[in-house]
């Protein structure tokens, strides 16, 4: 006869705020998905309070994990509750008190801090380090990402400036340059970017930056690229429930330490020069792009990147397979297939408005482009 197991309902409270809750939460699901006997009530919270507990547990669970709680209720109500629960971070609200039930989830921050400084310390040489802890600088991971980064600067002799607060661009004006910023996290180092182009400092010849958890939506899309430390926070969740399941077999849990794996550096331009060609095509189709429409000339454009003509082409053989002028043309002929998509207004009102000399120039380069004409074009895509 097959054993019964029993099912096991356990209460999520995790926010979706940020990648690395996101990612842990796709490790967590990991888990049930690999183990059948195992459901989970997911509370959409960065912060688990008293009723939510209450309810769960009327619900019938048979665990917790919580990246934090709200306040004293919630902690009193999760020790009354009697089960097994891991939270991720420790509150100072709940002092020195301990509870059987209870586990605080430590990672191990102070390593992240460490790996920081010995990135930045590898990639130049810097006239000063710093670091920017969060606009709460008294969260413990926080702390501990300043305390590896520091320690490991102080076992080199290199004293470390800690961000007091205040303003930000007024304190990175103060920096010895070339400096290198570390941040407690990826948005910060957001904050410190734009900061930094306000007050003019070049990233990253004057000041390198670097932030922590890889959080592609920032980092990839910054206007300067960020470089971050990579964490797998998709398996620090599938560790951390693995922990709970260990509790609700019974299994004592002495310690809530769980080590990040696979710590390593996501390289962008915030701390790695481009390769000086890319630099410039970047440039250049970022002013084709702003400019192309409003009667933009390659000469224009040669004046603004302060480049002879035969290396503006050259660059854009190599990286492209075009010509600027062709670059210039296709930005234009996309903004006139978006007016005839969108409007009634004249082909003539349509070329000027794109940047074309005439509506005959227009017509002859769009039909040459796609292969038909802008009255076959409007008619195929305009609204029914």
């Amino acid at each position: 006869m097959k054993a019964f197991r029993k099912k096991h309902k356990v209460l999520v409270a995790m926010g979706l705020d940020t990648s690395s809750r996101r990612e842990m939460l796709s490790g967590i699901f990991r888990f049930v998905n690999l183990n059948a006997n195992w459901s989970i009530l997911y509370k959409q919270t960065d912060a688990l309070d008293a009723a939510t507990i209450k309810n769960a547990v009327r619900d019938g669970i048979s665990g917790i994990l919580a990246s934090e709680l709200s306040d004293k209720e919630s902690y009193t109500a999760l020790r009354e509750c009697a089960l097994p629960a891991l939270v991720q971070r420790r509150p100072d609200f709940i002092g020195e008190t301990t509870s059987a039930n209870v586990v605080w989830v430590k990672t191990d921050n102070v390593n992240v801090g460490w790996r920081g400084a010995e990135y930045l310390q590898s990639i130049g040489n810097f006239a000063s380090f710093a670091f920017v802890p969060p606009e709460s600088p008294d969260a413990i991971w926080a702390k501990q990402r300043k305390e590896g980064f520091c320690s490991a600067l102080r076992k080199k002799g290199i004293e470390c400036q800690i961000f007091p607060g205040g303003s930000l661009p007024e304190w990175l004006s103060g920096l010895k340059l070339p400096a290198a910023v570390f941040c407690a996290y990826d948005y910060r180092a957001l904050q410190v970017l734009s900061a930094c182009m306000d007050i003019g400092l070049k990233i990253p010849s004057h000041l390198a930056i670097l932030g922590v958890d890889n959080d592609e939506l920032l980092c990839a899309t910054a206007s300067i690229p960020l470089s971050s430390i990579s964490l797998d926070h998709e398996a620090f969740g599938f560790d951390m429930i693995s922990m709970l399941s260990n509790a609700l077999r019974g299994t004592s849990i002495m310690s809530g330490n769980i080590p990040l794996k696979n710590v390593g550096i996501a390289e962008r331009e915030s701390t790695k020069p481009p390769v000086p060609a890319a630099v410039l095509i970047r440039r250049a189709l970022d002013y084709i792009s702003q400019n192309a429409t409003h009667g933009m000339t390659i000469q224009d454009l040669i004046r603004h990147l302060a480049v002879s003509e035969r290396l503006l082409y050259l660059r854009f053989k190599e990286l492209l397979n075009m010509t600027p002028g062709d670059a210039i043309l296709d930005v234009k002929l996309q903004a006139a297939k978006k007016h005839l998509r969108q409007g009634r207004e004249s082909f003539s009102i349509i070329s000027a408005t794109c940047g074309f000399n005439s509506r005959k120039h227009l017509s002859r380069a769009f039909k040459k482009r796609f292969g038909i004409s802008m009255r076959e074009y409007r008619t195929i895509h305009s609204p029914r």
